[in-house]
């Protein structure tokens, strides 16, 4: 007999606070949380909130189709332990 899978479905608002997303987020994540990102360069505010957490897998040209003016993305990823970045991105 195959097993099934349980899917829950949660709807957000589209103003939510962050207190009661990070809440919904750790009744479903109750260790560590990775947040994978793709980030061009001009987020410079973001990378400055970043810096210490963020690990960087890999530069490439952004965006990646073949529109000017192009800069460079980051992929990479943050080990949200505590979830105190989730609600950013």
């Amino acid at each position: 007999m195959k097993s099934v899978q349980k899917v829950r479905e949660i709807s957000l608002e589209e103003e939510i606070h962050e207190q009661e997303f990070v809440g919904i987020i750790n009744g479903i994540y109750k260790q560590d949380c990775y947040i994978y990102a793709l980030i061009p360069e001009w987020e410079e505010e973001l990378f400055y909130e970043l810096s210490n957490d963020f690990i960087i897998i890999n530069k490439f040209p952004f965006p990646l189709i073949r529109i000017f003016p192009r800069t460079i993305g980051f992929l990479g990823y943050v080990k949200d332990r505590k979830k105190q970045n989730i609600y950013k991105f």
